[in-house]
């Protein structure tokens, strides 16, 4: 039996780093990381919507409810910070606001499984150089 979570409004927050020591930090980098796929889009603008959207398609497909909390009527929002690296890798995935209740940790299990599958992305760049971008994204979960 296969129950989908609601993943509602997929805001990514972004927040940027510079280079692997993470000394400095910008707000603003000129290219955003890249969802495997999106590359061949022509311009930026479509890249980073296009890399958004898969993002979102990516955790819709793989999040799931957790299987012994069915039934309970539980619902609420995880919320996930990751970095891709100079690399694209994703990597430093950390809980940020936690799903409320006793039970709330399996919700958040289930959200740093999801996002540390997500696959090796094109990096972040500035001037031609690979830049370390930070996300938060939250991720709704109800009980269908």
């Amino acid at each position: 039996m296969k129950k989908i979570i609601s993943i509602f409004t997929l805001i990514i927050l972004c927040s940027i780093s510079y280079g692997q020591d993470q000394k400095e930090e910008f707000t603003i980098v000129e290219n955003m990381p890249i969802f495997k796929g999106c590359e061949k889009k022509k311009t930026q603008s479509k890249r980073d919507q296009c890399t958004n959207v898969e993002l979102y398609k990516f955790i819709v497909k793989n999040v799931r409810y957790p299987k012994d909390l069915f039934g309970q009527g539980l619902s609420g929002t995880t919320y996930v910070t990751f970095r891709v690296d100079t690399t694209g890798k994703v990597i430093d995935e950390r809980i940020e606001g936690k799903f409320p209740g006793e039970s709330g940790y399996k919700f958040d299990e289930e959200a740093l499984k999801v996002v540390r599958q997500i696959p090796t992305m094109t990096p972040g760049m500035t001037k031609g150089e690979p830049q370390a971008v930070q996300y938060t994204i939250p991720v709704r979960f109800s009980e269908k």
